[in-house]
């Protein structure tokens, strides 16, 4: 533990906060909906915070059928709510326990970087981190051909769309990840995060669209980003029965079992028309180019520009290692949210978050410009 760092995210968040409260006005930018959830679905579980009792070690059944319908809508696939899926406290827990469950301590673990915070879980399962460099110069296109450097990986962590770059592979590709996983009998840990937000008319491509990737794959998601409930930590694992009965002991012997109340909003929320949620893409699909506008014009700038997810994935000319300081100067002066490459595998990039107001947005915008400005003088 000593030798791990900490999640990069969590250590923005807490100078955001110091920054708070010595009365720096830092912007209401998210990286998740913030959109409330319907009154009726909320008031209909009032008579649930008297409940006692706790729900099952894998969640509440109620909960588990509403996700194994979710998947068979989508993917023409439904898991066996029994066996085949487990609850988890949201999606950084999901990844936690498939890799418990999947990893063989001093086994390679593979993923696509600059990528989510993957380092540290790994290490705690006891595997060997091995990022798998992206090409800025291909907007850090997603390829199958980069894994086959990668002979002894174990298991394979594909994010998609991916955090922080917003890069969603294609279909060829997907098909071509779980050919290579199935030929090295790997195991591939698809974090689905962020599959509402997908932009430009594209769709998001599941690793379990195929019979290939539902023989060799774990799918994980997250109530926080597609639903808007960060606050209530729910996600889940979805895969063969023997993964998920690994993922179950591994839960058992951290926390036991998840809020039971927790998992009861979730289960309405899947059951509900969602029509809170109509437009959710297209909103942040606005904000993705409003953003991406106001940085393109500042001088050494330069800017993903995402398929998928929340954040846009600055580069900043001659910022290299620095990024860490640039990127606490960034919030504690300016009041704008973002997390530095360095914690995603590639210095001298910051990773700014363009959920919120479209003002707000353009408000990141001038003082990303004018912190710039700054740093350079």
């Amino acid at each position: 533990m000593q030798s791990l760092s900490r999640v990069g995210s969590r250590v923005t968040d807490e100078i955001a906060g110091e920054a708070r409260r010595s009365g720096v006005d830092v912007l209401p930018l998210t990286a998740y909906p913030t959109r409330p959830l319907p009154s009726p679905i909320l008031e209909s579980l009032v008579p649930e915070l008297a409940a006692k009792g706790h729900p099952p070690s894998a969640g509440i059944i109620e909960l588990r059928e509403a996700v194994a319908d979710e998947i068979q809508s989508e993917l023409k696939w439904r898991p066996d709510p029994e066996t085949e899926v487990i609850v988890t406290a949201g999606g950084m827990h999901a990844l936690q326990l498939a890799l418990l469950a999947a990893v063989e301590p001093g086994e390679d673990v593979a993923w696509f970087a600059p990528g989510y915070f993957f380092d540290g879980l790994v290490r705690l399962c006891g595997g060997i981190p091995r990022p798998v460099v992206c090409e800025p110069a291909r907007d850090f296109c997603i390829e199958a051909d980069l894994l086959e450097r990668e002979q002894r990986a174990g298991a394979l962590v594909l994010n998609t769309p991916c955090n922080p770059t917003g890069a969603i592979p294609t279909v060829e590709t997907v098909r071509r990840i779980a050919e290579w996983a199935v030929d090295r009998q790997a195991v591939v840990i698809s974090d689905e995060s962020y599959d509402k937000l997908v932009y430009d008319g594209n769709r998001h491509v599941s690793f379990f669209s195929s019979d290939a990737g539902r023989r060799c794959g774990v799918l994980v998601r997250s109530f926080t980003k597609s639903f808007g409930m960060p606050q209530w930590r729910v996600g889940f694992l979805a895969g063969p029965p023997d993964l998920i009965h690994a993922a179950k002991k591994a839960l058992e012997w951290t926390s036991l079992f998840g809020p039971h109340f927790n998992q009861k909003l979730a289960a309405r929320v899947l059951r509900s028309d969602r029509g809170w949620l109509d437009g959710l893409a297209q909103e942040f699909q606005r904000n993705r180019d409003e953003l991406w506008r106001g940085v393109s014009a500042i001088e050494g700038v330069r800017s993903t520009f995402p398929e998928g997810n929340p954040f846009l994935f600055l580069r900043v000319e001659g910022l290299g290692a620095a990024d860490v300081q640039f990127s606490r100067r960034l919030i504690e002066r300016h009041g704008v949210p973002n997390t530095p490459g360095t914690y995603h595998g590639l210095p001298g990039y910051v990773r700014v978050p363009f959920g919120g107001p479209l003002e707000t947005v353009r408000e990141a915008a001038h003082r990303i410009g004018i912190a710039i400005r700054e740093w350079r003088e």
